[in-house]
């Protein structure tokens, strides 16, 4: 029963999700409809920017960069405003879940958005190129923030709107992994001597100040990258064990004095054949396994 109850909330929100991308397609078509009728006029009234002053405000337009030729970095910067967004797409495929999930989104009105400049499926390179990939890619853009979006998980809409407020050089959200315990990765310590963050800060709804976690939703100010040594990201090996490379840009980070933060009130889903958050991890905790599983 208690397993019914858990699928059925996960598919509630998935029909949720999909009738609020319905209305925002609405809407922003409405909006075209609007200015098409609206194109002989010379002025029309300013919108309230909002969050996302230091954007612009307005409906959404990303410009993709699929060439990596930028010939003047600042020149689009004014034009295309301060955010990159980037997917590390490794595979040739996305979830629908996610992608509706980002369609729904608030966003300022002009970003730039990312993929790795490699190709995606059987011939991609690994995780960690593809981070570097859109690092250097924001670098050459003239961007000053890099929302970094893995394509497995499902976004709150005001995502962007909570990481922007707290205004830090790094900032995640609350991700479950997708093994068991099914445990966020809320760390502090060093390699090879992490402790997980207790249950009353991980759940709190605060903004909480940590030395590692995933890199599957983080919010970058770029000049975080002019601190930390290239690569930023590393699949590494230490004392003979492996070390991913969030865990990787992590320590990094912290040793050239870098602060790194999570917004706990920011549940990201994570996907495998079922949306993993902090519901299973409770049955998990529950069930009490003889060997916990856990690896970095």
């Amino acid at each position: 029963m208690f397993f019914m109850a858990f699928f059925n909330k996960r598919k509630d929100k998935v029909i949720d999700l999909t009738e609020r991308y319905v209305k925002e397609k609405e809407r922003i078509d409405n909006i075209r409809e609007s200015m098409q009728e609206d194109s002989s006029s010379e002025s029309s009234a300013p919108s309230s920017p909002g969050i996302f002053g230091m954007f612009g405000g307005g409906t959404p337009t990303p410009s993709v960069n699929t060439t990596g030729d930028i010939s003047d970095a600042e020149e689009k910067r004014k034009r295309l405003g301060n955010l990159a967004i980037g997917f590390p797409l490794v595979d040739p495929t996305v979830p629908v879940q996610f992608f509706t999930s980002y369609a729904c989104m608030d966003k300022p009105s002009e970003y730039t958005l990312l993929t790795p400049q490699f190709p995606h499926g059987p011939f991609s390179e690994n995780i960690a190129s593809a981070r570097n990939s859109l690092v250097e890619q924001a670098q050459k853009e003239g961007a000053k923030y890099l929302l970094m979006l893995d394509t497995d998980q499902v976004y709150p809409h005001d995502t962007l709107t909570k990481l922007m407020s707290h205004k830090v050089d790094v900032c995640g959200v609350r991700v479950h992994r997708r093994w068991m315990p099914f445990d966020p990765i809320f760390l502090r310590g060093d390699i090879g001597a992490y402790e997980s963050v207790p249950d009353e800060e991980m759940y709190s709804g605060n903004l909480i100040e940590i030395d590692a976690t995933g890199a599957g939703c983080l919010l970058f100010d770029m000049e975080v990258f002019d601190k930390v040594q290239y690569p930023w990201f590393k699949l590494d090996v230490q004392d003979g064990k492996p070390v991913g490379e969030d865990i990787y840009f992590c320590s990094e980070a912290r040793k050239a004095g870098i602060r790194i933060f999570v917004d706990t009130s920011i549940e990201v889903g994570h996907l495998t054949m079922m949306e993993v958050n902090r519901y299973l991890h409770q049955i998990c905790k529950r069930i009490k396994p003889k060997k916990e599983i856990r690896s970095l």
